[in-house]
């Protein structure tokens, strides 16, 4: 930390023209680098990120390639950047990776993950699965859900339900650290739905009811599974969930299709009367905001503005449409 305050102090116009004018070319590899921890150490994150890049891109030439890629994942934690960061070192990973093999355990895995990550986003789910598979450690976690999601779009329901019970028992029930808690959730969420996609109705509801109440995907949970009893013509306890997920506790939730299973549960039962309640209720409340999302959607603003309504939930979008 010492070393990176002494060179930070060094004036970053000095580096700068030390790397543009010198005619020492180790020293103008040298200005450059160090300009990238001047900047990153004041807080210039995304300046950093560029001289940082030029560092890498460099290759095996520059003396502080296997630097560069320290710092551009440090980059990318502080930015919370899953793209450009790792587009840039997709970029020369087969070129760089006897120098890459070199890295620190720790950042080892979280170039594989990001690597992992950015393919299964471009599609590539096979070249994912061998990055993803490779990550151990504190990451193995996000690194096996992942591989669970790419399994589903694969079309391996039973194989993304094998990935996911890795998660939870590499995650304690009792864990108490928020991200990794939610993580859990997640996975319990994901093999529940793969069981209900299998066709395997009693095991997805048992698995539903793990989600732990009052947790952020408790709400998922109990909707999700109202439709796991309906399969299983258990129409009371599908009225059930769906009662508790219509309860003031989930006011601030998206409950459309809420209304529209709850008629369909009693259509199967001929309660016709009722059908035709839960579907009045459901045109009540949502065809006049339809109105207003396709009047607000005609209206002439920019993308921008749109996008700025969205975030600070404007009265201009309906309510019900946010959440």
């Amino acid at each position: 930390m010492l070393a990176l305050l002494l060179i930070a102090a060094t004036p970053a116009a000095q580096l700068f023209e030390t790397m543009q004018h010198s005619p020492d070319t180790v020293a103008r590899m040298n200005a450059e680098y160090h300009l990238a921890v001047s900047l990153e150490v004041q807080g210039y994150l995304i300046p950093a990120l560029y001289y940082y890049k030029n560092v890498f891109l460099a290759g095996p030439t520059h003396p502080h390639l296997q630097d560069s890629v320290n710092a551009l994942v440090n980059i990318a934690t502080k930015l919370n950047d899953d793209f450009v960061v790792p587009t840039i070192i997709a970029s020369r990973y087969d070129q760089y990776f006897e120098y890459l093999s070199k890295l620190s355990g720790d950042r080892a895995m979280q170039v594989n993950y990001m690597i992992g990550a950015l393919d299964y986003r471009q599609g590539k789910y096979d070249f994912a699965l061998e990055s993803l598979g490779a990550v151990e450690g504190l990451l193995k976690p996000k690194a096996r859900y992942l591989m669970g999601v790419i399994r589903v779009r694969k079309n391996d329901n039973k194989g993304a339900i094998q990935q996911w019970n890795e998660v939870l028992e590499l995650i304690s029930e009792h864990d108490t650290q928020e991200e990794r808690a939610a993580l859990r959730n997640t996975a319990t969420l994901g093999i529940a739905r793969a069981q209900y996609a299998l066709g395997l109705y009693v095991e997805s509801s048992a698995t539903y009811l793990q989600v732990p109440r009052f947790s952020k995907e408790w709400f998922d949970s109990l909707f999700e599974n109202s439709w796991s009893y309906f399969q299983q013509e258990d129409y009371g306890r599908s009225l059930g969930q769906i009662e508790s997920v219509l309860s003031p506790y989930f006011d601030k939730h998206f409950r459309a299709e809420a209304f529209v299973l709850a008629a369909t549960v009693y259509y199967s039962n001929c309660q016709f009367d009722r059908t035709r309640t839960m579907l009045d209720v459901f045109k009540n409340r949502y065809e006049p905001e339809l109105a207003k999302v396709q009047a607000y959607l005609a209206s002439d603003r920019k993308s921008t503005d749109i996008y700025a309504d969205l975030v600070t939930t404007s009265n201009a979008v309906p309510v019900d449409m946010l959440r």
